[in-house]
């Protein structure tokens, strides 16, 4: 807990899953409430669900693959991407791709953060320090969308706080990018507490 390595990862998954979160509930009252009808808010809702079980596949196959970080921190970066399109648009198909990318997103994340966490620390300290990411990550998970819902009414629409989760996002994303970075010249103490890390 006291290196950057494991703050970095800890914000981002704290800050990631929260924020993509935080959107997940509050999607079907931010499209209605821009004029788009229940049944369409509620495909677009289907939609994100099912593209989480691809993203969970998907960042799968490239974590096996990745030599740096920077192909996992990508997924990080979706929801960008993704709140993009749906504030661009009302159409069907911009709000549908822009909730399959967070949805994705939201897939790959959740897989990925125990992964992380193998791949810095070792096998024998893994399951410890995720145990400590998962409980920063539940608390964010019950916070993020109350406080979009107390921005929404402060505000009175969803434009401020969506600005700052599109910051906290890119926060997020921006710490695990950093991962390799501060991992860089650490060694493992034991064959059986292997650290994977990006070759130098």
């Amino acid at each position: 807990m006291r290196t950057p390595t494991f703050w970095l990862l800890a914000v981002g998954s704290f800050l990631g899953s929260g924020t993509i979160l935080g959107l997940t509930v509050h999607v079907v009252a931010w499209q209605t409430g821009r004029g788009v009808p229940a049944e369409t808010a509620a495909l677009v809702l289907s939609v994100l669900f099912v593209a989480g079980m691809a993203g969970a596949f998907l960042a799968g196959y490239v974590a096996d693959r990745a030599r740096s970080i920077y192909g996992l921190q990508a997924f990080y970066a979706l929801p960008l991407a993704g709140l993009a399109l749906m504030a661009s648009s009302i159409s069907p198909l911009a709000l549908a791709s822009g909730a399959a990318l967070i949805g994705a997103a939201m897939g790959a994340t959740t897989g990925l953060t125990p992964f992380l966490a193998t791949r810095y620390f070792g096998l024998k300290a893994s399951s410890e320090i995720f145990g400590i990411i998962l409980a920063m990550t539940m608390i964010s998970l019950g916070v993020v969308p109350l406080l979009i819902g107390i921005g929404y009414d402060l505000t009175g629409g969803y434009a401020w706080p969506l600005i700052f989760a599109g910051g906290a996002i890119a926060l997020s994303a921006a710490c695990i990018g950093l991962l390799d970075v501060t991992a860089r010249g650490r060694t493992p103490s034991a064959p059986t507490d292997e650290v994977l890390l990006a070759p130098k």
